[in-house]
């Protein structure tokens, strides 16, 4: 079941939250994708700093003035990940 257009408007403000609170801290990130699944949404961004942005994570989502969220951070230096994503993406 897709989001309502209000919920897509609600998911992109805190998508764009995400982002510019990253990059007010310094933090560099670039956005990759998002998808939603089965009424899971699932942002992806790039960052060179693991540590700096789970500390700006968990800060936001400690201070629940947000919605509810989980992250996960991974390592991905060949950038195997963003491939196999791309791969799976349908050829425009």
């Amino acid at each position: 079941m897709l989001p309502s257009e209000e919920e897509l408007e609600e998911l992109d403000k805190f998508e764009y939250f995400i982002e510019n609170n990253l990059s007010e801290n310094n933090i560099k990130n670039y956005y990759v994708f998002r998808d939603t699944h089965k009424g899971i949404r699932n942002f992806y961004i790039v960052t060179n700093d693991k540590i700096a942005a789970t500390e700006a994570l968990n800060k936001i989502k400690k201070s629940e003035r947000q919605r509810t969220f989980d992250f996960e951070i991974l390592a991905d230096k060949n950038w195997n990940l963003y491939k196999e994503f791309r791969s799976k993406m349908p050829k425009e």
